[in-house]
């Protein structure tokens, strides 16, 4: 991959080009932010420009070294994800096993925990010796949604840096340079090319055949049958948010109605409430209630 086919995430990024210039590279980095927006591409590409020979700083996604590190295969990088539903203690012992031996290939040997906030709490606190003290030229790189979900003690340990969503036509950017996915379905991904790659597109499509409906038909028990239907579909909900939400900001393209800018924020503010189990039913009562009152 290497920096320069890294879509978005301008500032961490630069953050992490201005470490290698400046040769500080830390010891622990913390990457927050939603699952499916790239956070994994980006650690493999601070290793690739950390390993590069042809092009130090930055990778140049040919060499073998570039090459191993995309594929995961490098046998100085330590992968860890989930088994089940967590990071299990015995994982994170192997990582410590694995980095008391020297390094193949790599100038630096690189670890990366993916969904750190699904470490058990043994395997956390099992995994704060090595986080504050690795082995000379090993750099540890946790991702996780939140930091707010691992313990504090992990957290201290770690430069901590924050990525956000992607806007839509990054996302389709994302899409098209992997050959994979329908380019409609980035307006609906709130930002996470991963979200989009999973999404059924031809239950996209029934959805925002119901959205048309509901504005069509402009009355109250639309919306509430509308919620009804949803309330016990979490992820239909907030699809169903984000094909009201791209209907609103068609019209607000077409009309320049600004008073459209407020209840596009609201919208967007209860679709993410969603996030941390708000009511569902209720959620999209207001929101479809809302839209009505608008119109």
């Amino acid at each position: 991959m290497g920096f320069r086919r890294v879509v978005g995430h301008r500032r961490p990024v630069q953050l992490l080009r201005a470490m290698i210039e400046r040769g500080r590279v830390p010891h622990a980095l913390l990457f927050v932010g939603p699952e499916g927006i790239g956070k994994r591409t980006v650690a493999l590409a601070f290793l690739q420009a950390l390993n590069c020979a042809v092009s130090p700083g930055e990778g140049c996604d040919r060499c073998p070294s570039c090459i191993k590190l995309s594929r995961l295969s490098h046998p100085d990088l330590l992968f860890v994800s989930s088994e089940g539903a967590t990071v299990k203690v015995d994982q994170i012992r192997e990582v410590m096993r694995g980095l008391t031996m020297r390094p193949l290939e790599a100038r630096w040997r690189g670890v990366i925990v993916d969904g750190a906030e699904q470490m058990t709490l043994e395997a956390a606190n099992a995994f704060l010796k090595t986080l504050e003290e690795p082995p000379p030229r090993t750099v540890l790189i946790l991702l996780a949604r939140k930091a707010e979900e691992l313990p504090p003690t992990v957290v201290s340990r770690c430069q901590l840096l924050r990525f956000f969503p992607l806007r839509d036509e990054e996302v389709r950017e994302v899409l098209r340079m992997q050959g994979v996915g329908d380019p409609a379905a980035a307006a609906f991904a709130e930002g996470s090319p991963g979200r989009a790659l999973r999404m059924d597109i031809d239950a996209l499509k029934t959805l925002r055949k119901e959205v048309e409906d509901f504005l069509a038909a402009g009355d109250v028990l639309s919306a509430l049958e509308l919620a009804e239907h949803f309330s016990r579909d979490r992820d239909g909900a907030k699809h169903l948010l984000g094909v009201l939400l791209s209907f609103l900001k068609e019209e607000l393209w077409v009309k320049g109605d600004e008073g459209l800018l407020d209840l596009l924020w609201e919208i967007q503010r209860v679709r993410r409430s969603l996030d941390d189990n708000a009511n569902v039913r209720l959620s999209l009562e207001r929101s479809l209630l809302e839209v009505l009152r608008h119109r």
